[in-house]
């Protein structure tokens, strides 16, 4: 079988006796002065005809529910599969218009890549990741097992130490001492509210895991240090490197 459509006197509208071959699997261009016919042959000769070959291979039914189609005139025309014929318009509101926001599909693409994609960070190439408070107590207690370990945040929310001692805050650690919170200037980036003092194991499990969501509902920042206040980990609450 020729893989082609097969137009041979073509002569619908403006065209005169128009005779040509179109390949199946290719991307075929028509082209021509304004008024020669363009779309005369591709819509209203090749489409028009695959459809019309479509709608009488449906019941008699179905048929009666649809538009009828009339025949363009031309001598033959072999080798049409079914067609779909897309209309061109200009439906660009404002130069901010892209593909996605014409198609309406843009929307679900970011569902999609929100939900399914991957992020990498645009500098080191890392994968960003974001730990749950669960997957924070594993890190440090697979690291730091039956360690004592000092938790720490950057107090990015300037909440004065009246506020602090609210919540049963009562420590800072500045320049490698724990000092009363009373006793310094919370402006200053170097101070940092103790949240908890604890043993890394899986008794503490509970305790570590409230201090964490503490740390996290007052600063986006957990700085984990060790009994010398030497600081050994940090945890961001949104997605990190």
């Amino acid at each position: 079988m020729d893989k082609s459509i097969s137009v041979v006197g073509a002569s619908e509208n403006n065209l005169k006796n128009i005779n040509c071959k179109i390949p199946w699997y290719k991307l075929s261009v028509i082209t021509g002065l304004s008024g020669s016919g363009k779309s005369t042959l591709a819509i209203e000769t090749i489409h028009s005809e695959s459809r019309r070959r479509y709608l009488e291979s449906l019941s008699t039914y179905a048929r009666q529910f649809l538009e009828k189609v009339g025949k363009a005139e031309f001598e033959s025309l072999n080798g049409v599969p079914p067609s779909i014929c897309i209309e061109s318009r200009n439906n660009v509101k404002n130069s901010r218009s892209t593909v996605g926001t014409l198609t309406e599909i843009y929307d679900y693409m970011r569902v999609i890549f929100s939900r399914a994609g991957d992020i990498y960070c645009t500098s080191c190439k890392t994968l960003c990741s974001a730990l749950s408070n669960d997957q924070i107590f594993t890190h440090l207690v697979k690291n730091f097992r039956d360690k004592k370990v000092f938790l720490s945040i950057e107090n990015t929310r300037n909440i004065s130490a009246k506020q602090f001692k609210k919540i049963g805050i009562s420590e800072i650690i500045i320049n490698g001492k724990i000092v009363p919170i009373s006793s310094a200037n919370l402006d200053t980036p170097e101070c940092l509210p103790l949240i908890d003092n604890v043993i890394l194991k899986d008794s503490s499990s509970s305790r570590i895991k409230e201090s964490i969501d503490l740390g996290f509902n007052l600063s986006k920042i957990i700085n984990i240090y060790d009994e010398k206040l030497n600081s050994i980990a940090s945890y961001k609450k949104e997605l990190c490197c």
